[in-house]
């Protein structure tokens, strides 16, 4: 009786996990354009910011450097790849860890563009996922690093 009772009260939370993650990414917009699609490699970006002024890009890495500026809400960090290229992302989300490893989505800004060459290029980060491990995915921490607009 009491094996029963487990099982039951196992197959419950495992059913309400996936119907919570199917209405998490079924309804919001967030979740299909950060999941569904290819990242841009933060070398593309770094080596021609003006190229993508304007442009929406989802971007993977590691915080290496994070901060908040004084007196504002205002957070920043920056973002090295695999490859070792690095991207600065500017955020009102809340700072990230360093070492964490996350995806992020946002709109490419630069400072200023001249003769077209970009300067200061920077992701304005709107919505961001963490992850442990690369290929790995838990529950727990997608929702709690799921931010909202």
């Amino acid at each position: 009786m009491e094996e029963v009772m487990h099982t039951r009260g196992s197959n419950i939370r495992a059913f309400l996990t996936l119907l919570l993650m199917v209405v998490l990414l079924s309804g919001c917009s967030a979740g299909v354009d950060l999941i569904e699609g290819s990242f841009t490699a933060l070398g593309d970006i770094s080596a021609n910011p003006a190229a993508f002024e304007g442009k929406k890009v989802r971007v993977k890495g590691r915080v290496v450097v994070s901060g908040k500026m004084p007196f504002a809400s205002t957070s920043f960090f920056t973002l090295v790849d695999e490859q070792g290229d690095e991207l600065s992302v500017i955020t009102e989300q809340g700072t990230p860890a360093n070492e964490m490893q996350l995806w992020s989505y946002g709109v490419i800004e630069n400072i200023a563009i001249v003769q077209g060459i970009g300067m200061g290029g920077h992701l304005k980060e709107q919505r961001r996922i963490c992850q442990p491990n690369w290929g790995d995915w838990h529950t727990t921490q997608l929702l709690s690093c799921w931010l909202e607009e």
